[in-house]
């Protein structure tokens, strides 16, 4: 490019070229020089540069401009119990009855008897059975003087039967309570002995 023309009077300085940048991506390339009257070009090419440089950030047609806004709204995640897990139910052991063991009859017979005079205790007893049937005999000395004598039979269709006879009179002796117990009358300890305070002077003698 040649050099701008001088001028008199003014101290000639060199043009210096200006690059610029278009929106389709050439390269506009404009001289500015220290020319008197030359100022309103200068600023149209300053006005021209700038609405190119706005054109280059406007987007492109069909595409809608995207606005900074707030954050979406999330809400916070629901809370969700742990399933419920019911225990197990119980459930007892099946139950097993015993073995029942069939038993022959076995036929026994026994008797005993105590006669004590020191204590007062008198009692014996009697029984026999030929396994099916049972019979025996007791007798025993009952508190208020008498003896008790008891016959009885027992077996698997009658059941248990029994005679009760009573030998001698019943006695009941007057009861005497115990005395009551009384207490000692209180008595209250004696004061403390205090002795008598000594005396400070003797007497004078006449």
């Amino acid at each position: 490019m040649a050099a701008p023309p001088e001028r008199r009077g003014r101290d000639p300085r060199p043009c210096r070229p200006d690059h610029l940048y278009n929106g389709d991506g050439g390269t506009a390339r404009h001289q500015f020089c220290s020319i008197p009257g030359s100022h309103r070009t200068t600023m149209k090419v300053f006005i021209v540069a700038a609405v190119l440089a706005v054109a280059a950030a406007a987007p492109a047609p069909g595409h809608p401009r995207v606005q900074a806004g707030p954050a979406p709204y999330k809400p916070a995640p629901a809370y969700k119990p742990a399933p419920y897990h019911p225990a197990p139910a119980y459930k007892p052991a099946p139950y097993h009855p015993e073995p029942q063991y069939k038993e022959e009859p076995k036929p026994f017979a026994y008797d005993y008897a105590v006669n004590d005079h020191y204590t007062g205790t008198n009692f014996a007893k009697k029984e026999e059975s030929d396994g099916h049937n049972t019979q025996g005999y007791y007798s025993v000395a009952l508190p208020d003087g008498r003896t008790q004598h008891v016959k009885y039979v027992a077996d698997h269709y009658g059941g248990f039967n029994a005679e009760v006879t009573y030998e001698g009179e019943a006695q009941y002796p007057e009861y005497h309570p115990a005395p009551a117990y009384k207490p000692a009358p209180y008595k209250p300890a004696p004061a403390p002995y205090k002795p008598a305070p000594a005396p400070t002077s003797l007497p004078r003698a006449c």
